[in-house]
């Protein structure tokens, strides 16, 4: 809008300007009051203008008349209060995104720190010791530690830099580094025992052959008693696929419930320090070695087991095989007897996907297994994905399960 000029003010109403007649006759007498008054006009539009674009956008009023605003003015006003808005909101949209910024590295800090305390802890109170040979702690075909036999007199260990020795009663509660070797295999063992000489709490174990780890378990135990475990361990199927065996269960009397997957083993984890000089960082954990396998899946097994091997005549358990391209190869479900599919109940079934001459379509089978083998395998029928999902209908997996499909592969 055009300041209001000293000299004339123009009055528009009804699309004309007229001009007082009293200023048109006025002359200049004093060159001073002229200075005077033009600043003062100026000022003085200025508040005006500021004062009703602000508050009342669409009518401006001034000093012996009324100013009627355009149309088109009045638009432009609208858009900038418009676009005053959005601008607004965008402000208040990136001021919210940088509290949740803080409030994000204000937890992160809180972990980190809580972390670094607790490894602060552990640092400090870890006694790193060699212990005899007979109390070694172990791990048995069963995965579970076998418990000692000590009084709290018994000298058991000494400490592997100044050969302090120490008893088994002094070592109750506290934090064990124990690197020793067993039947040419090198492991480290982190953990403790209790007041009972039982090993309580969490335990690790990692095992290496010829400087490759072949064993991580992490355990819980409650007065000598294994209760859950997370477990790596390698493996060479029948197939001659080396895989990491990876495992998570909980210990239920002679059998372990839980789950099992298999992944592509392509690389080796290769030691990385002396045992006699092996310090807490060198300690690998099941989580954490887990959370790096970035191989595909081989296979999923849920059920029980016993021995390390598949072991489960509940009729519940199931596994899954997959395809190199990760879509379902085989699926069973029923009993299970040293790691093969056996089953006389009649109950037992199987989805597999016939690759050969060219077939590529999933047939279904449904009785007796011996041995891994179906009694009668004259009785598979081909199905379709539809009638897959009816089979299948109820059943939750924890684990991918994508069926392979003619159309989605572009064969018709």
């Amino acid at each position: 809008m055009t300041d209001i000029s000293i000299e004339r003010v123009k009055y528009y109403t009804r699309g004309t300007a007229f001009m007082s007649s009293n200023n048109k006759n006025r002359k200049k007498t004093n060159k001073e009051s002229e200075k005077k008054e033009k600043r003062g006009v100026k000022v003085f539009s200025r508040i005006i203008k500021n004062f009703f674009l602000t508050i009342f956008p669409s009518v401006l009023l001034s000093v012996g008349g009324i100013l009627w605003v355009t149309h088109g003015t009045v638009s432009k006003l609208e858009q900038h209060v418009a676009d005053l808005e959005n601008s607004i909101g965008k402000i208040q949209d990136s001021v919210d995104k940088v509290r949740d910024g803080v409030t994000d590295v204000k937890e992160t800090n809180s972990s980190l720190i809580a972390k670094v305390e607790a490894l602060e802890g552990n640092f400090s109170e870890v006694f790193t010791i060699s212990i005899k040979q007979n109390d070694l702690p172990i791990v048995e075909s069963s995965y579970e530690l076998e418990n000692p036999t000590w009084d709290a007199e018994d000298i058991i260990a000494s400490d592997l830099i100044s050969g302090e020795e120490y008893s088994a009663g002094f070592l109750a509660g506290k934090k064990l580094l124990i690197p020793y070797t067993n039947n040419g295999q090198e492991v480290v063992f982190f953990g403790q025992f209790n007041e009972n000489y039982h090993w309580d709490k969490d335990c690790i174990i990692n095992v290496y052959a010829h400087d490759k780890l072949i064993l991580i378990m992490d355990a819980e135990y409650d007065d000598g008693k294994l209760v859950t475990y997370q477990q790596v361990l390698t493996e060479t199927l029948q197939t001659g696929q080396d895989v990491w065996v990876v495992t998570e269960r909980e210990h239920r009397a002679d059998l372990n419930y839980g789950e099992t997957w298999n992944y592509d083993r392509t690389e080796d984890y290769k030691k990385q320090f002396e045992l006699d000089q092996v310090q807490m960082q060198d300690v690998v954990s099941a989580e954490d070695f887990i959370a790096k396998i970035d191989t595909p899946v081989d296979s999923y097994y849920r059920g029980n087991t016993s021995n390390g091997i598949y072991n489960d005549n509940t009729g519940e358990a199931y596994l899954v095989r997959y395809n190199e391209d990760g879509t379902v190869k085989v699926l069973y479900k029923g009993c299970f007897s040293d790691g093969k599919f056996d089953d006389s109940t009649g109950k037992a079934w199987e989805l597999v996907f016939d690759s050969s001459n060219g077939i590529n379509q999933y047939f279904y089978y449904k009785g007796i297994f011996r041995k891994g083998n179906r009694a009668d395998s004259k009785k598979i029928d081909y199905v379709t994905r539809e009638q897959i999902d009816q089979i299948t209908e109820g059943m939750e997996f924890p684990c991918d399960m994508e069926w392979y499909d003619k159309v989605e592969k572009g064969i018709q």
